[in-house]
């Protein structure tokens, strides 16, 4: 796509999907393509009894809450999702070691039990080694999981969507193929799920398109009530602007209706670089009208405690009179894992009184 296109940037980050031949919500943002590499975000060669001794710590976070000090796991904990449970809370993150879907449980958001594989088998079609960013959602007496995989015979990645009884799991994904594969954007990923203030259930996740040096975009559709099964068409959101602080890329979409008001917060920028930042956008709708709020910078940048905060997630403790944003961060000064570095994963509180987020 790369100089085929014509520019179409206006004022305010909204930009004309009609160039690029996409199905576009209205307001939704591009940007010129960036090339890259596939992404690389699954941490290897931990040993069974290595993994098991590094993920049993778990450290708490601060009781008042406010701006972390410190994250509330030291381990690695990439795209860190977290959810409320009658029971408690449950956090899920990308692939580590062995760990398809490593899960833990906490009652207070401050002591967090040891890790398990919320999801020890994959479907036939996938391929082991490159299970990314899940996030999980309650529907009736069912919990379903959406999640990034490798479809094996394609070799690129795609979403799937698994179910289990409990938060908790094993999940089990029974599919014969992917449930979002967007062969004509290198695949997808990093699936979020929303429910709008009617009860519709809506799916955001972001098309793979740096994979092959196309442009990325924040992708939405609705779902069936149970979450298995997708309604209508799927339309843009969000891309990446070049020029800003996004670049290379926009991922890891979290809406979060707070307000009356949706706010749509992503991740950009180089994965594993100080660089990754967060961002987020206003919406009319889960299916459109988003609006950047962060260019010319991030929401969300490195500082003295973290460098390259990405893959947020905005959850309520309280159903909504109160908001944290999970996400992860790199170390300063130990970026990337070739030299030892790991993505833990904090929990900020995040204030909307002012009609924009702050962290507080």
């Amino acid at each position: 796509m790369s100089g085929t296109g014509r520019e179409v940037l206006h004022a305010g980050g909204n930009l004309d999907f009609s160039a690029f031949g996409l199905p576009q919500a209205r307001g939704a943002s591009a940007g010129p393509v960036q090339r890259g590499s596939r992404l690389h975000r699954v941490r290897f060669g931990l040993g069974v009894a290595a993994l098991v001794a590094a993920l049993v710590t778990v450290m708490g976070a601060s009781a008042a809450w406010g701006a972390s000090t410190t994250p509330f796991y030291q381990g690695d904990f990439p795209d860190p999702f977290v959810t409320r449970a009658p029971d408690a809370y449950y956090a899920y993150s990308t692939q580590v070691g062995s760990l398809n879907v490593p899960v833990t449980r906490s009652v207070d958001l401050a002591t967090w039990g040891p890790l398990s594989d919320a999801l020890p088998r994959l479907p036939s079609w996938a391929a082991r080694g490159h299970t990314w960013a899940p996030a999980v959602a309650r529907r009736g007496s069912t919990w379903v999981m959406w999640y990034t995989t490798r479809h094996a015979a394609r070799g690129i990645q795609c979403i799937s969507v698994a179910t289990a009884s409990s938060p908790a799991g094993p999940f089990r994904d029974r599919s014969t193929k992917p449930f979002i594969c967007q062969r004509d954007q290198a695949g997808s990923i990093d699936p979020s799920p929303f429910v709008a203030a009617d009860g519709n259930l809506y799916l955001h996740w972001k098309s793979d398109g740096n994979a092959v040096g196309k442009r990325t975009f924040i992708w939405a559709q609705q779902l069936s009530s149970n979450g298995l099964n997708r309604v209508g068409s799927e339309v843009v959101l969000l891309a990446h602007d070049a020029g800003t602080w996004e670049d290379p890329l926009v991922e890891g979409p979290s809406m979060a209706l707070v307000g009356g008001k949706h706010y749509l917060f992503y991740g950009a920028g180089w994965w594993e670089s100080d660089k990754a930042a967060i961002g987020y956008a206003t919406c009319t709708s889960p299916m459109g009208g988003c609006t950047k709020r962060t260019p010319p910078a991030a929401w969300m940048a490195a500082d003295r405690t973290k460098a390259g905060p990405a893959g947020p997630t905005l959850f309520s403790p309280d159903g909504g009179s109160s908001w944290r944003v999970a996400y992860h961060a790199w170390k300063p000064g130990k970026v990337g894992y070739r030299i030892g570095g790991h993505r833990a994963p904090w929990i900020d509180a995040v204030d909307f009184s002012s009609g924009s987020p702050v962290i507080r």
